[in-house]
């Protein structure tokens, strides 16, 4: 088997809308074993104080003596919004940006992947479209990393097969601007995100993956890293797997420069 992954960098703290404090999270990498910790809050929790954010992750790091890299998780945003946050990314000294996608418009509102309470509307073949369609947004240089990419399945319905040219499209322009596809763990019960049949074209595409469990709570750091990386040996040898700290900080440095403070 592989080398064990030495990072996990898919994490949310209680500045937004995670439970434990930088700190913990810290500590927890330490006793869990990894070299290197990512702090990936989401924009819109966080964008209100960014100054702060970034001051008490740093702190947080300077007390504690451990290699951390400041991130944040943003959804699909409009073109108005992209120059601004790539200035919000070189202002800071961003090491990394995650670009998600949690819901899609329709008829005028957005709606979350993972309501319960709108699931017509969530399995409706328009919004399942909408959701393939709308993917190959993320792809441009702000975002380093993709989270869940299909993440729609949370709907209760898996409509990949009916978009498989959209999700080609996507991993086109994926590989093209040189991003990294995470291997979600944390509905790790249902199937990871993307499942193993995107997986496949993935690893055909040559697009670099990590693992990540998208931890809201300190004790999912590395939740099923051991596991699925064991399940996924044979497909992984034949892949881009990011595992150790510093080929990922070369690939983030390569994308856009080091880190300035």
């Amino acid at each position: 088997m592989q080398q064990m992954q030495e990072f996990s960098i898919h994490t949310h703290t209680k500045i937004g809308d995670g439970y434990d404090t930088v700190e913990d999270m810290i500590l927890e990498a330490k006793r869990s074993g990894l070299k290197t910790l990512g702090i990936s809050d989401h924009f819109w929790a966080v964008s209100y104080d960014l100054p702060n954010y970034v001051k008490a992750i740093r702190a947080a790091q300077d007390k504690l003596q451990f290699d951390v890299l400041i991130g944040l998780e943003i959804d699909n945003p409009s073109d108005d919004r992209l120059e601004m946050l790539y200035k919000i990314k070189k202002e800071y000294g961003f090491d990394y940006f995650i670009g998600s996608l949690h819901d899609v418009p329709y008829n005028g509102k957005k709606y979350y992947v993972g309501s319960k309470e709108d699931k017509n509307i969530l399995q409706s073949q328009t919004y399942q479209q909408t959701y393939w369609q709308t993917l190959p947004n993320l792809a441009n240089d702000l975002f380093d990393i993709i989270a869940h990419m299909d993440l729609i399945k949370l709907t209760g319905v898996k409509t990949e097969a009916l978009y498989e040219a959209d999700i080609d499209k996507a991993l086109k322009a994926f590989k093209a601007n040189n991003q990294i596809i995470e291997i979600n763990t944390k509905h790790h019960q249902i199937e990871n995100e993307p499942s193993d049949t995107i997986l496949a074209k993935v690893a055909k595409a040559d697009i670099p993956v990590i693992f990540s469990s998208d931890a809201h709570i300190k004790h999912q750091l590395i939740q099923h890293f051991a596991e699925e990386q064991r399940r996924l040996a044979e497909p992984l040898a034949k892949m881009r797997y990011i595992s150790k700290s510093d080929e990922l900080r070369q690939f983030l440095q390569s994308r856009h420069g080091p880190r300035t403070k």
